[in-house]
């Protein structure tokens, strides 16, 4: 393999580990705001409840119309976020793109065997390139925001993980 084809090779790799990495805390930011939202709801539905049937103590008594409105708040933002619907696309983003840093790694530990030809790793860098495009092109179309942040921490950790092992 040549150094202008390894260096394809790694930086691919680098990309593709690092956009896996953004989605994989991606999901995990995700399902933790819609675990809050529903735990919030539940506990709003709990004071509700202890409302209803008057069993609330009598020093709480002045928050009673608070528990009813915090239930409908948190029931409009849990309808409104699409949690569900975020976390089921980023998920499947995470596989995605977790099943291409895998097919780079394969191409990077098979480029170096001897019976490798130049035409074959080039063939599978356009197969790979191809299958990347494919999904961030659904990707793109999901509209789920992107998390500045969590982004240039995947991008530093990934680095020196892909560097660490795949030195180029």
């Amino acid at each position: 393999m040549t150094e202008q084809t390894r260096s394809v090779v790694w930086n691919e790799l680098f990309d593709v580990a690092r956009t896996a990495g953004y989605y994989d805390g991606a999901v995990k930011k995700y399902a933790f705001r819609r675990y809050v939202v529903r735990f919030l709801a539940a506990l709003g539905a709990m004071g509700a409840f202890t409302v209803s049937v008057n069993i609330l103590p009598e020093p709480l008594q002045v928050l009673a119309p608070v528990f009813p409105l915090a239930l409908l708040v948190v029931l409009v933002v849990d309808m409104t976020t699409r949690f569900d619907a975020q976390v089921a696309l980023l998920t499947r983003a995470r596989h995605d793109y977790n099943r291409l840093e895998g097919d780079w790694k394969t191409l990077w530990a098979s480029a170096s065997a001897p019976e490798t030809t130049e035409a074959d790793i080039m063939a599978r860098i356009k197969e790979l390139r191809d299958a990347e495009q494919m999904v961030a092109a659904w990707v793109g179309g999901a509209q789920v925001g992107t998390m500045k942040r969590l982004r240039d921490r995947i991008d530093a950790e990934t680095y020196r993980a892909i560097k660490g092992q795949y030195a180029a």
